[in-house]
């Protein structure tokens, strides 16, 4: 199996789908960026009103800052994550590249090596915009100065504090929390093609669910918003990562299920 997957994970992350995948989430990032930076140029030589005014690092990087163009990596986020790799079963089973595959590995091998490598490819993309915009604010916001007063962070619980506390650490655990995420919904792809026999069906697919997930909290009420993607990936609330965790692992239980389940029994050659 190390060998197929290898095969794989080298086409997930090689292939034109994967850099395409880093377009809109790097576009969202740097225009957010820009933004700040002219609105805090405009702030330079007041003095105190700068200290006051000038957002700080918790302010703007992507836990905080709640600007349309972060708005815009949750919509284009199932899209990001589906192109390196998401079509690929079901382009391997049109091109009959699954045949010459399973003659010299098992099927269940070939499956799970997919699903993995979906999983990783989707995780990664959804990752690195956030690292680069991590990388950005500590660019222009080099020194930290925590304003409590009207920021994300203004309803301390213990995983704020633990932000405030451990910056770098919290930072980690943010990108992981994106990684994890995104390759579940990479993953609901996979779980797509085992149904459907359009492309555009099954790349759009963790699209849709992105949307589903993001509008759903509105129809539900109450104070289930803490438990859908754009809370928990902005750390928004009383969000925490275990939420984001539980999330996303419910998420990968079911597109693998269903994804081997129907793929062994399904003829695929």
């Amino acid at each position: 199996m190390r060998k197929v997957l290898k095969i794989e994970i080298k086409r997930a992350l090689t292939g034109w789908g994967f850099l395409l995948s880093l377009i809109p989430g790097m576009v969202c990032v740097l225009y957010k960026n820009y933004q700040i930076y002219v609105q805090n140029s405009k702030f330079e030589g007041m003095g105190y009103y700068l200290s006051f005014n000038k957002r700080t690092f918790f302010d703007t990087w992507m836990l905080g800052y709640l600007d349309s163009t972060v708005l815009y990596m949750f919509y284009f986020l199932g899209i990001i994550v589906a192109l390196p790799y998401g079509i690929s079963y079901y382009q391997d089973r049109k091109k009959g590249i699954i045949k010459n595959i399973c003659v010299r590995t098992e099927k269940k091998k070939y499956l799970l090596s997919k699903y993995i490598a979906v999983f990783l490819s989707g995780g990664i993309a959804a990752a690195i915009p956030v690292i680069i915009d991590f990388l950005m604010v500590r660019l222009y916001n080099p020194i930290d100065f925590l304003r409590i007063s009207g920021t994300v962070l203004n309803s301390i619980t213990e995983w704020n504090v633990f932000i405030i506390d451990h910056l770098y650490l919290s930072a980690v655990i943010f990108v992981l929390l994106w990684f994890v995420f995104g390759g579940a919904l990479a993953t609901t792809s996979l779980m797509a093609a085992t149904f459907a026999d359009n492309f555009f069906t099954i790349q759009l697919t963790p699209f849709f669910v992105m949307m589903v997930l993001f509008y759903l909290p509105t129809v539900i009420g109450g104070n289930s918003q803490r438990f859908f993607p754009f809370a928990f990936l902005t750390l928004f609330g009383n969000s925490n990562p275990f939420i984001a965790l539980g999330f996303s692992l419910v998420i990968v239980f079911l597109t693998f299920i269903v994804f081997i389940s129907r793929s062994i029994r399904k003829d695929i050659l």
